[in-house]
């Protein structure tokens, strides 16, 4: 679902958040999403969709995810009420 081209994006601006460990808490992913200019609830329903085990942080592959999805609502798409399977990032397959 995420392009090899938005992959690429969405890891750059990964990189910058300087992720611990792997992975990126909501305190720094947080910003990043607000700046997509989605209502609050929207990007609530994004961060449940996308932190699956409620670890409170993603990686870069969920990281991808919620900035796609993020994308697509921003262009007027509804967001699923449940991640659909073709979105889970192989990693977590």
């Amino acid at each position: 679902v995420v392009s090899a081209t938005e992959k690429a994006r969405y890891d750059s601006i990964f990189q910058q958040m300087a992720p611990d460990g792997g992975r990126a808490s909501g305190a720094k992913v947080a910003p990043v999403l607000r700046r997509s200019g989605l209502p609050n609830d929207a990007l609530k329903a994004i961060w449940s969709l996308c932190d699956v085990g409620g670890a409170g942080s993603l990686d870069a592959d969920w990281f991808s995810v919620a900035m796609h999805l993020a994308m697509r609502s921003k262009k007027g798409e509804p967001l699923p009420q449940v991640l659909p399977p073709e979105y889970v990032p192989p990693s977590a397959r």
